[in-house]
């Protein structure tokens, strides 16, 4: 790798934290990497395959309130890296979960506010891993899981809105 390229991962890497803290998180850490992997596999003296790899991207480690949130991106897009960063310090918000009951369920009479965890008197237990993947799911040829939010509003608007017999 090149000096000019190491210094713009660098560069990148220190864009990304930047706007993470501009977003409100306590800590932010970016990793930024970059490179080409050419591998080959020889049978019976004779190469049987050869491939080449490229791979680009951003990691970013937020911590805000005494919870840690991953996001990463391949897409080094001007867009693609705001999504990152936008995603890392929201990605804690329980309260994204409320909103989108309250906005599914058509309730204008109330607002959603978050809250830190200081303005409670005891710290939250918090779980091991709060992200479900599904990987053992699809491994046993199980339908992947539906986003959370489409789940959540045909839920809402199938079985708490619609008259039940």
């Amino acid at each position: 790798m090149s000096d000019e390229e190491a210094d713009k991962l660098i560069e990148l890497a220190s864009d990304v934290v930047r706007r993470a803290r501009d977003k409100g998180a306590d800590v932010a850490e970016a990793s930024a990497r970059a490179g080409w992997e050419l591998s080959t596999r020889i049978r019976l003296g004779e190469p049987e395959l050869v491939e080449e790899a490229g791979q680009r991207g951003v990691s970013l480690r937020v911590i805000r309130n005494q919870r840690v949130a991953l996001t990463s991106t391949s897409d080094l897009s001007p867009e693609g890296i705001e999504r990152c960063v936008a995603d890392g310090p929201r990605a804690f918000y329980a309260g994204r979960v409320a909103e989108a009951i309250v906005e599914a369920a058509g309730i204008t009479s109330c607002r959603v506010e978050p809250c830190s965890s200081a303005e409670f008197p005891l710290p939250a237990h918090r779980p091991r891993c709060e992200a479900i993947e599904g990987l053992r799911a699809r491994l046993i040829g199980l339908e992947p899981m539906r986003p959370w939010r489409v789940a959540l509003e045909d839920y809402i608007q199938n079985s708490l809105l619609t008259p039940q017999p």
